[in-house]
């Protein structure tokens, strides 16, 4: 999202005289969380105020995000409230394009029921007819598995059972997962979840040795490095997943070894990030924080201020799939766009009453969310199949 938005004010004939800004509020994956964000964003105070507006600067022109479609459809109800725009990265609930439910709600990866169509077609071309589907315990991953289910069972396929997983289940259930997987003798899997409910599920496989079976991921999951055991990462090799369909970026890549602490001194991730790069901490940052027995005796290591990022495995940041970092690209470049036909509008040649065209100085969230329809008709896109291999 920075690097469009630098991108886009560094553009000389995109946006001229106009500097775009950004908020970032942080979801941390809770549907309440994001919902007192939204509130707070809306009413322009510090603290929420439902239904009340207290601006001290320029209303934003919309929301990029979020990733996961059961904290998606949520802020997507209180926005469409105020027709205030959204386009989301990630979620691709199917109900999410039901404009009376969701009237402000875009995205720029496809509607579920793409990949499910995707997700049948797969299995008969392998002809892989004995399945089982796992999908997360809530409505999007229910929803999806069931639709997974009857799409597969269309195409002359059979699912043995469908079964659901959580983060906050038992270790308990999940054993009763796996066990399932065993007694029904299924070779495929099929996995509607985000990664975050699947790493109990998945370590549970490797430690019970379950590595014979094919799974098979649906666009929910992304590989987050850090999220599982090692011992977990062999259930992965030969497991296949869809992923929305990612273009290049130009520049992208040359900017990541630019990263550096001075150069973005506001940058609210940066330390932190360069913590995690380096395995260092930065003087006078959390240097009082809990102190275990596993690293009394271990010594620190600072943070240096003329550290570069030369010779930097470039691994470190998954360019081997860049697909909800593309889609981040291409939602702000779609604001960007919808702004720059906002200012470049001619009076008695604009898309409102009588010709008329919108101020930016003055956003009215509903025209922005106009002007976005023509640039987010991503219902047509396609999805890509990866194999995961020798990771």
């Amino acid at each position: 999202m920075v690097f469009a938005i630098e991108e886009i004010n560094q553009t000389p004939d995109l946006l001229p005289n106009i500097t775009l800004g950004f908020w970032i509020l942080d979801s941390c994956m809770s549907q309440s969380r994001s919902l007192r964000g939204i509130i707070d964003l809306l009413s322009g105070t510090r603290g929420p105020v439902p239904g009340y507006s207290c601006q001290h600067r320029l209303l934003p022109a919309g929301v990029v995000g979020e990733l996961m479609s059961s904290i998606s459809a949520p802020m997507a109800r209180i926005l469409g409230l105020y027709r205030f725009p959204q386009i989301s990265y990630g979620s691709s609930l199917s109900t999410l394009s039901d404009k009376l439910q969701f009237p402000s709600f875009m995205r720029t990866v496809p509607a579920n029921s793409l990949q499910i169509i995707a997700l049948a077609r797969l299995m008969k071309h392998f002809g892989w007819t004995w399945i089982a589907v796992v999908a997360s315990d809530d409505d999007v991953g229910v929803q999806g598995g069931q639709d997974i289910k009857k799409e597969i069972e269309k195409n002359g396929g059979c699912v043995a059972f469908m079964e659901k997983i959580h983060l906050s289940y038992s270790t308990e259930k999940i054993h009763r997962v796996v066990e399932m997987i065993r007694g029904f003798q299924v070779k495929v899997v099929i996995i509607n979840s985000s990664e975050v409910h699947t790493k109990m599920f998945l370590e549970t496989l490797a430690f019970q040795n379950v590595t014979d079976k094919v799974l098979v991921f649906s666009e929910s999951f992304t590989l987050t490095p850090g999220l599982f055991r090692k011992e977990a990462w062999r259930i992965f090799n030969g497991s296949i997943a869809l992923s929305p369909h990612a273009m290049d970026m130009p520049g992208f890549v040359g900017t990541l070894h630019l990263l550096h602490p001075s150069r973005l001194p506001d940058d609210v991730f940066m330390k932190s990030f360069w913590e995690k790069l380096f395995n260092c901490r930065w003087r006078g940052i959390n240097e009082t924080g809990p102190t275990n027995s596993a690293n009394l005796h271990k010594k620190t290591i600072f943070c240096a201020e003329n550290q570069t990022s030369d010779g930097l495995d470039m691994s470190f940041f998954e360019l081997d799939d860049m697909s909800y970092t593309y889609h981040t690209y291409l939602a702000v470049h779609a604001f960007a766009h919808a702004l720059h036909t906002m200012v470049s509008c001619q009076q008695g040649k604009g898309p409102f009453i009588k010709g008329t065209c919108g101020n930016i100085e003055h956003l009215r969230p509903w025209q922005v969310s106009r002007l976005l329809c023509s640039f987010c008709e991503c219902d047509k896109l396609i999805y890509r199949c990866w194999l995961m291999k020798d990771i």
